[in-house]
Formats: structure tokens, C-alpha cells, sequence
């Protein structure tokens, strides 16, 4: 029988360079995740000159409203109670707007 090869056990200096290349090696990794995220964040981040604004100061300059969907165009319940509610006071804001502004005699007061 022929005696099995021992292997030779890694000096220190050995170990120290494997565990530096290993550091190195995942500090790029994560550098280059980091670098893919913030290059892809900084692009998504700019805004558009032509972009609708978010809000604004004061409701009169919203308007018009864009009109709110129909209610009984959708099949879940509660989707349909939204649009509902909403439809209606889009409709009340509306006619409160036209008394405010005179348009409306004073038997078409909206009251809630």
C-alpha cells in the first residue's frame, strides 16, 4: 500500500493574503451594487418640466376638475362606494363653487 499524500497546512502569510482578496473582492461587490442603485435612484429622481404640479395652494387653481369616473363601472364593492362618494362631492364642491360665485339664486343653496 502506498501512503497518502498529507497535505501542506497554509502558512500564515498564505492566509492573510486569501482573507485580503476576499475583502477586496466583496468591497467591490458591494461598491458595484451601490454604484448600479444610485445611478438608477438619480435618473428616476429628476423631474419632468412638462409634469403635472403635485398639489396646489389653493383648490381654484385646480379647476376645472377633471371629472371622476363612473361608479358602476367597477365590480368591487368597495371601489364603487369610493367613486360614489366621490362623484357626489365633486358635485356638491361644484355647486358650492357656482353659489359662491352668484351664479345660482338663493333656493339652490347647498346644504349637506
Amino acid at each position: 500500500m502506498r501512503k497518502k499524500n498529507k497535505l501542506a497546512k497554509a502558512t500564515l502569510a498564505e492566509s492573510k493574503s486569501a482573507i485580503g482578496f476576499g475583502a477586496a473582492f466583496l468591497l467591490m461587490c458591494v461598491g458595484g451594487i451601490y454604484a448600479v442603485y444610485h445611478v438608477s435612484s438619480s435618473h428616476s429622481v429628476r423631474p419632468d418640466l412638462n409634469q403635472v404640479p403635485v398639489y396646489f395652494k389653493q383648490a381654484k387653481d385646480a379647476t376645472p376638475f377633471p371629472s371622476t369616473l363612473d361608479p358602476t363601472q367597477f365590480q368591487i364593492a368597495n371601489v364603487r362606494e369610493a367613486y360614489s362618494v366621490a362623484k357626489d362631492e365633486l358635485a356638491f364642491h361644484e355647486l358650492q363653487h357656482l353659489h359662491q360665485r352668484g351664479s345660482l339664486g338663493r333656493s339652490a343653496t347647498p346644504s349637506r
